[in-house]
């Protein structure tokens, strides 16, 4: 599925940040917003509701896609010498409508710096260790919009390129990671010691009947809010734990 209002940036641009959130989940879901029972006892109980779960989440997911979408290049990196390349890639990504029943907006933007092996020859295999930093966004629809404006600076760069015109969650991340390429195809991810707000994310890889698995869990240090499951390109489920609603992974970004 193609997001018309998803977006990437070579880099950031200035933004003064209006109305945000006090970096807690009230007022993300209003009742008009409350998709099932057990949203609306959530609700009463003051904690976050299956679909907030689900928006932190996918947000986490896409983020995550983002960051990996940028070192996936780096396959291509033909080095004569041994050692490493740095590399440093500023991301920056928006929408919400792929997934209706949420009503809620997301929004992630940050860079990927690190380092990526170097090799010999074309073939051989290729680690990339890098960091994901920034900031993400979760809201009622309409609460966050992108800025239609441009910057030239360089990377890494975390200057806002949103603002933020209603009640929203704002989620700083760091994400530490690392992938290995093998003949032009993915043969590794793993992420530990990763956060997302009040998150944690880790990812392993397994290999099932010589097919490579990636699972992960997402959660708040108490509750597994979510689970992963994925292939070498990224496709697979998200599934919720508090609710059992799953959603699809295609190419590492989640569809609905």
């Amino acid at each position: 599925m193609i997001r018309s209002r998803v977006f990437a940036f070579a880099a950031v641009c200035a933004l003064a940040l209006a109305g945000c959130g006090d970096g807690s989940y009230s007022g993300l879901a209003g009742s008009a917003d409350v998709e099932t029972v057990g949203d609306a006892t959530a609700i009463v109980a003051h904690r976050p509701t299956g679909s907030q779960y689900a928006a932190a989440a996918i947000d986490a997911v896409d983020t995550f896609g983002a960051a990996l979408g940028g070192v996936a290049a780096l396959e291509n990196l033909q080095l004569a010498g041994g050692g490493g390349a740095t590399f440093c890639h500023t991301f920056a990504g928006f929408g919400g409508e792929w997934v209706p029943a949420l009503a809620m907006t997301l929004g992630w933007q940050g860079d990927t710096s690190g380092v990526a092996s170097a090799r010999r020859r074309p073939g051989t295999p290729l680690a990339v260790n890098a960091i994901a930093a920034g900031t993400a966004f979760v809201g009622p629809e309409g609460s966050i919009e992108p800025l239609d404006a441009w910057s030239r600076a360089q990377c890494p760069s975390a200057t806002p390129t949103y603002a933020i015109i209603g009640k929203a969650l704002v989620l700083p991340f760091k994400i530490p990671f690392r992938v290995d390429y093998r003949n032009g195809r993915l043969s590794g991810v793993s992420v530990s010691h990763a956060t997302f707000g009040e998150y944690s994310i880790a990812l392993t890889t397994k290999r099932v009947a010589r097919t490579l698995r990636i699972e992960g869990i997402i959660d708040d240090g108490r509750t597994r809010i979510a689970d992963l499951r994925a292939d070498a390109l990224g496709s697979g489920d998200l599934i919720i734990t508090s609710t059992g609603a799953q959603y699809r992974l295609v190419g590492w970004s989640v569809v609905g």
